[in-house]
């Protein structure tokens, strides 16, 4: 084998070996972010419940609404 077609043989490896990398990479930084979306969307959904749930401060927020036997309508 020729030190020229060596040396590229050697090149092109590194090329591939650092590519290899990369790709690792991008799908470990992918796959952490689809995780740090997780994390977020269920802070914000268990936000969301807690102001949604009764508390003794707002006593009609979040509850059903109750009705009264009382008719406004003057049909």
């Amino acid at each position: 084998m020729k030190l020229t077609t060596a040396v590229l043989a050697a090149g092109a490896a590194v090329s591939l070996a650092t590519a290899v990398v990369g790709a690792a990479r991008l799908r470990q930084d992918a796959q952490h972010q689809a995780e740090r979306n997780e994390a977020t969307v269920a802070q914000n959904q268990l936000d969301w419940l807690t102001q949604m749930s009764p508390t003794p401060t707002s006593p009609s927020f979040g509850r059903p609404r109750t009705w009264t036997s009382r008719s406004t309508c003057s049909c």
